[in-house]
């Protein structure tokens, strides 16, 4: 959970306690376990979204797709 806190402070440049506050609130809303989101996190499945970042399909949070490397980007 403290790698995916860290992934998530870094990508949008919040403190970790905000990060983990961000987290925690995604696994609420979507009905999922914090450690299960925090892995998607780190495995790089989930992508929490910068602020005015249109959500496109894939990774983004909120969206069950898989990462940028399975579309073929090589990000």
């Amino acid at each position: 959970m403290h790698q995916a806190t860290g992934m998530i402070s870094v990508r949008l440049g919040i403190t970790p306690a905000i990060a983990l506050l961000r987290l925690r609130a995604y696994a609420f809303a979507e009905e999922r376990a914090v450690l299960e989101v925090a892995r998607d996190v780190v495995a790089r499945r989930l992508r929490f979204p910068l602020p005015g970042e249109q959500q496109s399909e894939g990774n983004e949070a909120g969206d069950r797709g898989g990462s940028d490397d399975d579309r073929g980007t090589g990000r």
